[in-house]
Order: C-alpha cells, then sequence, then structure tokens
C-alpha cells in the first residue's frame, strides 16, 4: 500500500518547534564538531521569523550555548 504524501503549500505548515543537529568542520585546524538543539519557525505577518537555540560541542571544551 502506498500512502500518499502531503507536500508543503505555504509557509505556514512549517510553523512550529523543530529539533536540528549540524556538523561542524573547520578545515582550517581539521576540528569537527557538532550542534544540537531546537528552533522555532513563528508567524511574522506574512513571514515567518526564525530562532534557534544550541548547544555547540567542540572537543576538549564544555559545550556552549548558542
Amino acid at each position: 500500500m502506498v500512502r500518499a504524501t502531503r507536500l508543503p503549500s505555504g509557509l505556514a505548515d512549517f510553523e512550529g518547534s523543530w529539533r536540528l543537529s549540524r556538523r561542524i568542520h573547520d578545515a582550517r585546524i581539521g576540528q569537527d564538531g557538532h550542534a544540537e538543539g531546537r528552533m522555532v519557525l513563528s508567524a511574522d505577518g506574512d513571514s515567518l521569523r526564525y530562532h534557534e537555540e544550541v548547544l555547540l560541542h567542540l572537543p576538549g571544551q564544555k559545550p556552549i550555548p548558542g
């Protein structure tokens, strides 16, 4: 059985809170890190406002809020 996938019809379909994860590679010093947290897309007139809160994890350091 094939399920139909509902495609977004506008920006409002993306409104809400989302979990995010990023991998970061600093080629200059050869260091890898990652960030994890959440982003919120909220209505702002005809557009969406973006806000994120993450913890940045770098080798040998305590997590850095950002």
